[in-house]
């Protein structure tokens, strides 16, 4: 059984800084894998991490095969975290307009009322509640009586931005993150820009060992409006054991 390097050496770096080379061999058996496997088990101070392999040379009757030995990792030694890895994304979502954090003031100004259950509103807007000009901030125009049409009327729903965060790290020690499943924090790491009056859910973050490197992604649930009630956390079962 025999193997040797060939050319072909490929790479790269991703954004925490995790090193990935793939070193080609050829091997004349596949029963020799086992030997190069043993033989080279890592490269450029990284952990050999698996392999794949292939027919050499279709053209050839006794062509031996190709493997590629992948190596992942970051090496001893080097610096950890240089630079930030973030995202910040989000989401709209639609909610009944009876959740709107400020639907009080709604009511006052545009004269609503419950009718079955639900928030609705006239079609006029109550005299005295708009500008002195009689048209208002939000004004769509007047009817035959001089009434100030009501923005309001057929308002059902309202739409939320819900934003989400995710920070990317990398640790050589295993990570231990889960107790801070469910709390609520003002400001995840990066400080990420934050809607006034809202903060963040640490959700299950993603870890995954990267030959001799934890990459770590935490992910953040940015709140409605108001924040997270203090509750929320007690909604977050861990194992068997409910909060």
């Amino acid at each position: 059984m025999a193997y040797f390097k060939i050319h072909g050496t490929s790479g790269g770096r991703s954004e925490t800084g995790v090193r990935t080379i793939i070193q080609p061999y050829w091997v004349d058996t596949i029963e020799a894998i086992d030997s190069l496997e043993k033989a080279e088990i890592s490269l450029g101070g990284l952990p050999l991490v698996d392999w794949a392999f292939g027919v050499y040379d279709q053209e050839l009757k006794e062509n031996g095969y190709q493997v590629g030995l992948r190596y992942e990792g970051i090496p001893s030694g080097a610096p950890l975290n240089e630079r930030p890895v973030w995202q910040l994304s989000g989401e709209l979502v639609e909610w009944p307009i009876e959740r709107h954090p400020n639907v009080q003031t709604l009511i006052d100004d545009y004269g609503g009322y419950i009718e079955n259950g639900r928030l609705k509103f006239p079609p006029t807007r109550p005299k005295g509640k708009g500008d002195d000009s009689g048209g208002g901030g939000f004004a769509q125009g007047s009817d035959e009586t001089g009434e100030e049409a009501n923005i309001m009327w057929n308002a059902e729903k309202i739409r939320v931005y819900l934003p989400a965060y995710h920070w990317s790290f990398v640790s050589r020690r295993k990570p231990s993150l889960l107790d801070k499943v469910g709390k609520v924090i003002k400001r995840p790491p990066g400080n990420p820009e934050t809607p006034e009056g809202s903060d963040w859910l640490y959700a299950v973050p993603d870890i995954a060992y990267r030959g001799n490197i934890y990459e770590v992604t935490e992910h953040y649930m940015g709140s409605p409006p108001g924040g997270w009630p203090p509750e929320v956390a007690k909604l977050v079962v861990k194992g068997t054991k409910s909060l």
